[in-house]
């Protein structure tokens, strides 16, 4: 049987419009994944490095409310103090608490080191506030400056590899 010119050409036009559309269903289907990661970006990796920040600034502000506490010479000044310090820390626990749902298995390992770290400043923050209600104001400062600065080397190092 000898085929036509007109069969031929009918023959490839259709053989060029599978592949045309085989590439359109490819084209699609990679546009589908890349919205997927595109999304992934958008609402986890950003929303992580922002909460991130935030966690940081409120570690930050707390460090700062702790030294303008050993500072204060008032107890209405201290207790004011202590109060935002409260609520910074719990500000700064439910940031953790949502850094923590939406990490990943190795984000979550770290975000463990990082809660111990943040523990031991705390209890560093606790004993410096203890000293100087005691009278001894001056060994709070000294420990803020040695144990308390060693402590936020370790969480500013853990931060970073987060980031």
């Amino acid at each position: 049987m000898r085929l036509t010119i007109k069969t031929k050409l009918a023959a490839t036009f259709f053989v060029v419009l599978a592949i045309a559309a085989a590439g359109q269903i490819m084209a699609i289907r990679d546009m589908g994944r890349l919205n997927d990661a595109i999304t992934e970006i958008v609402d986890g990796s950003a929303q992580r490095v922002h909460l991130t920040g935030v966690l940081v600034t409120q570690q930050l502000k707390v460090q700062r409310d702790i030294r303008e506490y050993l500072l204060s010479t008032t107890q209405v000044q201290r207790r004011e103090i202590l109060s935002r310090t409260e609520t910074l820390r719990e500000e700064a626990e439910a940031t953790f608490s949502a850094l923590y749902e939406i990490a990943s298995a190795e984000g979550r390992k770290k975000l463990d080191e990082l809660e111990t770290s943040r523990n031991a400043i705390a209890a560093i923050n606790d004993r410096a506030i203890e000293m100087s209600e005691s009278g001894n104001r001056d060994s709070g400062i000294r420990l803020l400056s040695t144990e308390g600065f060693e402590a936020w080397k370790i969480v500013e190092g853990t931060l970073q590899e987060i980031l």
